[in-house]
């Protein structure tokens, strides 16, 4: 049985639901924060001090005031220009803010760990958790579409895990003191409908590849079909070499991938790997309405895993990364039908013949040359991890 399987992980009890993109997702957000009694805990890679992230600012300012404990973790790289008179502002009304990995001020440059949880707990009994950041793009502007992305509202007893992986980045005294203040006013509740999940997380540094894990296992043992959304993909050899296989034994996969990107570097080497999949009859979509960031797998009419993992060296080996693994045919399918209609009414299906036509030398070389500039980064920061 694979390490990702263990039984004794799986809780039931749990209700979940599919969340996409800004204009569902925060109102959700704002909604769990209103409704804190206790205390409040969030983990973000990128929090923005922009409109969006001003308003979460002001509630979570008046939510403290009420006497809620509220914990705030960001990543130092990430959220590297949140602003320190806005951190000085959150503090003085009484929310805990810790920097995760700081960059150092002369260097602008450290070898570390990265914390890509997309995380809101909220009095141990639901959350918010998928590759959602706190910040305006994902709710769009006059000016900018809405980023694609997703995540889930869960709720049941899979939230003590989720506690433990929140109080995990603080110190044991930390910890301790957590203990004293509110973990006595946690009542979970067996929710309906009755959905088995799970926590799976990646932290090479802790010798946790679970995510990485699941994805190779259930694309080596996947029968019918795979549906990936995957915003930054770049698999290794490795990878490449399971979902081929997985295609000759006819299993229908289908990517969606981006159109257009945040990170040109990384969507020129996705280009490369086009003519691989292409070849191998799996089928490639892309997102052109705005930037794709969503993270998803289904895994043949039951396994559905929504979180912070991209299919690359950077999350397996370089941050900490949280999904949530479902098991469950009815989200699932739910799911299934959701990513259809983007695929439908949405997105650009690649064609091999069409693709070459479209490939001139000039966008070859540099899908080429970004292509073995991000696996040559990514190997060096392996080696680095490594030390």
């Amino acid at each position: 049985m694979p390490r990702w399987f263990n039984k004794n992980k799986f809780h039931n009890g749990n209700a979940v639901k599919l969340l996409q993109s800004g204009s569902v997702f925060f109102p959700e957000l704002e909604s769990l924060i209103k409704q804190a009694k206790y205390f409040i805990h969030i983990q973000l890679y990128i929090f923005d001090d922009d409109e969006t992230g001003r308003r979460i600012i002001n509630l979570l300012k008046k939510t403290a005031q009420k006497g809620i404990l509220i914990y705030i973790v960001v990543d130092g790289y990430g959220s590297e220009n949140f602003p320190k008179s806005t951190i000085s502002e959150m503090t003085q009304a009484g929310i805990f803010f810790k920097i995760f990995s700081p960059i150092h001020k002369t260097l602008k440059f450290r070898i570390g760990r990265r914390l890509h949880h997309k995380i809101i707990l909220v009095d141990g009994t639901a959350a918010l958790i998928g590759g959602i950041n706190i910040a305006e793009k994902y709710e769009g502007s006059k000016t900018e579409t809405p980023w694609l992305d997703f995540a889930v509202k869960i709720s049941g007893p899979i939230c003590n895990d989720i506690l433990r992986i929140c109080e995990s980045v603080f110190k044991k005294k930390e910890r301790q003191k957590f203990k004293k203040l509110y973990h006595h006013h946690i009542q979970i509740k067996t929710e309906e409908p009755n959905v088995s999940m799970r926590l799976l997380q990646n932290d090479w540094v802790r010798k946790n590849i679970e995510i990485s894990t699941f994805y190779r296992h259930t694309i080596k043992h996947s029968t019918q079909s795979l549906v990936i959304v995957a915003s930054y993909f770049l698999p290794g050899n490795r990878m490449r070499f399971l979902l081929r296989k997985a295609a000759e034994r006819g299993v229908k996969i289908t990517l969606l991938l981006s159109g257009k990107s945040d990170v040109g570097l990384m969507k020129h080497a996705a280009n490369y790997l086009y003519p691989f999949l292409l070849r191998n009859n799996i089928e490639v979509y892309e997102w052109t309405t705005s930037v794709l960031h969503g993270k998803i797998m289904l895994v043949d009419d039951r396994l559905t895993t929504v979180g912070s993992y991209n299919i690359n060296a950077l999350s397996d080996y370089g941050s900490l990364e949280l999904n949530v693994l479902i098991d469950d045919i009815g989200f699932n399918d739910d799911t299934k039908k959701n990513i259809a209609k983007l695929l439908n009414e949405d997105c650009q299906k690649i064609n091999i013949s069409d693709y070459k036509k479209q490939q001139h030398v000039y966008n070859q070389i540099i899908n080429w040359f970004s292509y073995q500039l991000a696996r040559t980064s990514f190997k060096l920061l392996f080696f680095f991890m490594r030390k």
